[in-house]
């Protein structure tokens, strides 16, 4: 399988601090990779490198054939085929559900622009909501509309930032299995961080685990995390 997007020997620092060292991974059309590791470890930092946010020191970033960074090349982000939902959600709070999923489709005709909010609203089940407000909805829902803000835009790749790290346990499966449904209904190739492994274990298809900003190991996840989390160890 011919992979999507390729990370090739990515570098990256703050100031004197060395953040990622030299991380290669790869994400096949249809994957869902997942990050694990601890706070500070550099996970996020690898979001905003694919995200175009940041810029690394060195390396490669190749999405389906065009490459996205390198020593000669930064696409700015809003030209990458890439969607992020941020840890917080960062949803717009004086704007409705409906106004937020459609936020980044202001070049769409109006009528385009409408169908396309629709269609996505059904898609996360919060079709009849898109006139309330985030406050509104529950945290699962508010979940939702982050998600689908991302994907109304038709990414290539998705890329989540600790997704369900505000939500309650019980929450947390569901709208852990709700989300699984969103992207493999969309066929959307996604990239999510998180420290928790009961996420990695349900929502990966393969499993990357960081520390101190290298990469350990990749691989199913019953492989990777076969060892027991030194996160409790401390």
């Amino acid at each position: 399988m011919s992979n999507l997007l390729e990370l090739d020997q990515l570098h990256f620092a703050l100031g004197d601090r060395t953040i990622l060292r030299g991380v290669s991974l790869h994400l096949a059309a249809r994957e869902i990779l997942v990050i694990i590791g601890p706070s500070g470890c550099g996970k996020t930092s690898l979001l905003r490198l694919v995200a175009g946010l940041e810029r690394p020191a060195s390396g490669t970033i190749t999405l389906a054939g065009t490459v996205l960074n390198n020593e000669r090349t930064h696409i700015a982000p809003e030209r990458r085929s890439v969607g992020m939902v941020f840890q917080g959600l960062a949803l717009f709070p004086h704007l409705t559900v409906a106004q937020n999923v459609g936020f980044g489709l202001h070049a769409l005709k109006q009528d385009e622009r409408q169908h396309r909010i629709s269609e996505e609203l059904r898609s996360v089940d919060l079709e009849g909501l898109g006139d309330r407000y985030p406050h509104q909805l529950s945290g699962g829902q508010q979940q939702r509309v982050a998600i689908a803000r991302s994907l109304v835009m038709r990414p290539q790749v998705l890329l989540m930032d600790e997704p369900f790290s505000d939500l309650d346990s019980d929450t947390r499966v569901l709208v852990r299995g709700e989300v699984l449904r969103i992207l493999r209904a969309h066929g959307t190739s996604a990239i999510m961080v998180t420290h928790d492994r009961e996420d990695a274990v349900h929502m990966a298809d393969r499993v990357a685990e960081m520390r101190d900003g290298a990469i350990m190991g990749c691989g199913k996840a019953e492989d990777v995390l076969q060892f027991p989390d030194p996160e409790k160890g401390k």
